[in-house]
């Protein structure tokens, strides 16, 4: 014993000691830091067993968009596995405590994920990442596992959309397509006329101004929408005011997205600098203009937004506002600020002419996204066309490609301005007007998709022979916009099979 501790108390046995205590810490660092990226790499599945069956959706990605869908599915009983990439998501946690999903934690773009998922055994995909370009990607992984699934996938930009869905990886016909902004856009001129509240401008030849600030995805598609809808019975002028603090570039962005809008008929455009914080910016003359029917406060912030419409209340139009003399509305962008819109909405002693669109709890939903509710009228078009179309051009609304498709909605959503127009005209020379507006709607279309004319159509590329006035057409072409206004009553009545 005594041996032992003359040993213990020896200078040898204190440096050997030393150096076992300091192997000893760098073995406990090196595990602990393999332990920390092992954590850091871990993939998360917090499974409910009844998930995994056939009638389970997929949803990839978890953001303020895909919760209001979530939710809706939800409240229908439906199973859902969420798949989302960050493990510090705020919304994990609430997701995790319902019996009806599932979380899965993992990188969405990795085979191994897509894998895990049994996909021949679910009802349909939803991806949403906030990235059109993961998006894309995630999809072209997806059909290399399964081509056969059902895939409803986000695609913001337009250009996107069309090349993907006509030409590469979203051709399927299981693979829908569909953009929050667009959908936004399309409600903002379904609740609000593009004219005004009023029969003034439509009854006249009279031009007319709207304002849409900020150089956004949002306002791209709210001047598409703009453009489309701004055909009117008698062919008035519509002047768009592009506002933004850097206006070249804010042209540069339209002109790119849409190649041939300057052809679009009864359109002009025209780009002025716009600073938010500085009071000139809000009494420059064409906020003043006789017929500026709508301003569209199109920033993809909400705070910004507001600030804006505030401005123009204080600033703009204090003495029209007293007055109750003002008839421009003031339609700001809100997204996720329910009790904003909803104190907008009610409180119309204050906010008499403010309104507010693109409400993600009244866009994101089951009913837009996947039943396509919004596509009946769309459906309808497209059986007219086909009741006189040459055999060749006849096909069912599911054999229609993207494009088509999209030229049928529009024409669709521009019922509107006809029933309008017919509650004030509903005479045989107000009905030939509503033809010609018709051909301006599908001219107008085909130009904001770079369409050109030509004097034979090739369209392989973009070349059409009827991209005319109406009256250069012969009277058989224009029986194909007069049989829509014929059978504007057959559109609005359709019920799907």
């Amino acid at each position: 014993m005594e041996l032992l501790i003359t040993i213990a108390n020896s200078d040898n046995w204190k440096v050997i000691d030393g150096i076992a205590t300091f192997l000893s810490l760098c073995i406990i660092i090196y595990g602990g830091n393999k332990l920390f990226h092992w954590w850091n790499s871990i993939k998360f599945f917090y499974s409910n067993s009844p998930c995994f069956n056939s009638n389970t959706i997929i949803v990839i990605g978890l953001c303020d968009k895909n919760r209001i869908y979530i939710d809706s599915e939800l409240a229908l009983g439906s199973n859902l596995i969420i798949v989302e990439q960050n493990k510090e998501n705020l919304y994990i946690n609430e997701y995790m405590k319902s019996s009806n999903v599932s979380v899965l934690i993992a990188n969405p773009k990795e085979q191994e994920t897509l894998m895990k998922l049994n996909l021949d055994a679910k009802k349909y995909i939803v991806v949403s990442t906030g990235k059109d370009v993961d998006n894309i990607e995630i999809v072209s992984q997806i059909l290399t596992i399964n081509k056969n699934v059902n895939i409803y996938v986000q695609i913001e930009n337009r250009s996107l959309r069309y090349f993907h869905k006509e030409n590469g990886l979203l051709q399927g016909s299981n693979i829908k397509i569909y953009s929050y902004y667009e959908d936004a856009s399309r409600e903002l001129f379904k609740k609000y006329d593009i004219d005004g509240k009023n029969y003034e401008i439509l009854s006249r030849n009279e031009e007319y101004s709207i304002v849409i600030l900020g150089n956004t995805n949002l306002s791209y598609e709210v001047i598409f929408q703009a453009c489309i809808m701004g055909q009117l019975p008698n062919e008035n002028k519509l002047t768009i005011y592009c506002l933004d603090k850097n206006p070249k570039k804010f042209q540069k962005k339209v002109e790119l997205n849409y190649t041939e809008i300057h052809n679009v008929p009864n359109i002009e455009l025209k780009y002025i600098k716009f600073d938010i914080d500085s009071k000139l910016s809000y009494i420059k003359d064409f906020w003043y203009g006789r017929n500026l029917t709508n301003i569209f406060v199109c920033y993809e912030d909400e705070e910004t937004n507001l600030g804006i419409a505030a401005n123009l209340s204080n600033i703009t139009y204090l003495k029209e506002i007293e007055r109750k003399e003002l008839k421009t509305n003031i339609i700001l962008a809100i997204f996720n600020e329910y009790n904003i819109s909803n104190c907008i909405k009610s409180n119309k002693n204050s906010f008499e002419n403010f309104f507010t669109f693109g409400l993600t709890r009244d866009i994101c939903t089951k009913e837009y996204l996947i039943d396509e509710i919004r596509d009946i009228r769309a459906k309808a078009t497209n059986n007219i066309y086909n009741e006189n179309a040459p055999e060749e051009n006849k096909k069912s609304w599911e054999k229609r490609s993207y494009y088509e498709k999209e030229s049928n909605r529009t024409s669709a959503d521009h019922i509107k301005i006809k029933q309008k127009y017919l509650e004030y005209d509903n005479s045989d020379l107000g009905k030939e007007k509503l033809a010609r507006c018709e051909h301006n709607r599908w001219n107008a279309f085909h130009y904001l998709n770079g369409w050109k004319y030509n004097t034979e159509s090739e369209k392989s590329i973009k070349l059409h022979k009827y991209l005319v006035s109406y009256d250069s057409l012969n009277e058989d072409i224009k029986e194909y916009d007069r049989d829509m206004i014929r059978n504007m009553d057959r559109i609005i009545n359709y019920k799907c099979n």
